[in-house]
């Protein structure tokens, strides 16, 4: 599955958003393999960080200066939130560009983590939790929404697995490889 998933995500070009003055920041959509499931790595951000508290996200965060691409700023919060180690992770691909209307410019990309991993989760997430791809992909746990940014129609899907409502950037970046996988995987 990891080589299929791999070559779908280089088989099409993300989507760019351009929208100036919104901050460059990158995210890692962890996927792991267990017990023949594919899930997906989500976490619930702490009380303590400065935006987005208490959401559900992926692990990243803003491109800083040292860092030489997206792509390892990605992997360095990922690290950092969660302790996966960088070299435990191999990047598929990318997915559409995504924003926040709080001027967040997010570059998703989707990383295969060799299982076992053990997080370590830092202050900044209060959870960290895997949810089966499986759960994601049946249409009765997503309601679709269609919300407008500057004179503009977007998705705007809202997943419910259990207790957790993924929604925001989060629920469009989950979207955005949901699609293409049921495009093109059986």
């Amino acid at each position: 599955m990891k080589e299929k998933i791999k070559a779908l995500l280089q088989a099409q070009s993300p989507q760019k958003v351009f929208l100036e003055g919104f901050k460059p920041s990158a995210v890692l959509l962890p996927l792991i393999q267990k017990d023949k499931k594919i899930q997906i790595l989500y976490t619930l951000r702490s009380q303590k960080v400065a935006s987005h508290k208490g959401q559900i996200s992926f692990p990243g965060g803003f491109h800083e200066k040292e860092d030489k691409d997206l792509i390892y700023t990605a992997l360095r919060e990922t690290e950092e939130e969660v302790g996966i180690p960088i070299q435990k992770v191999e990047v598929l691909g990318q997915l559409d560009e995504a924003f926040t209307p709080r001027g967040y410019h997010i570059t998703p990309f989707v990383g295969w983590i060799q299982d076992p991993i053990d997080l370590k989760i830092n202050e900044e997430i209060e959870q960290a939790f895997w949810i089966n791809l499986d759960e994601l992909m049946d249409p009765k746990n997503l309601r679709l929404e269609e919300k407008e940014f500057q004179g503009k129609s977007y998705p705007f899907p809202f997943y419910q697995i259990g207790e957790y409502t993924i929604w925001g950037a989060t629920g469009r970046i989950t979207y955005s490889l949901l699609e293409r996988i049921k495009k093109q995987i059986p």
